[in-house]
């Protein structure tokens, strides 16, 4: 979708494809967000994912169990085979 809502926070995709969220940033959900051009954004309790348009998805926010693990370029990746 390109607006979601989580916990204590919302995301949403503007209309240029930048990602925009607001509300509570307890782990950097609000404040930290990846760069891109994004079609779609889904959040949870304190962390959000987006399907970039190049098919690429990335993650951020707390990653307390896995859900937005880093990669080596400081960006939140989901496993390889979702990326494909």
């Amino acid at each position: 979708s390109r607006v979601s809502a989580g916990w204590d926070f919302s995301c949403g995709v503007r209309t240029e494809g930048t990602v925009a969220c607001w509300g509570r940033d307890a782990y950097q959900q609000v404040s930290d967000l990846p760069g891109g051009t994004f079609s779609r954004v889904s959040v949870g309790q304190y962390h959000g994912c987006g399907l970039r348009v190049d098919g690429e998805i990335i993650c951020w926010g707390r990653n307390n169990q896995g859900q937005a693990p880093t990669n080596t370029d400081g960006e939140s990746t989901p496993p390889d085979a979702l990326t494909n």
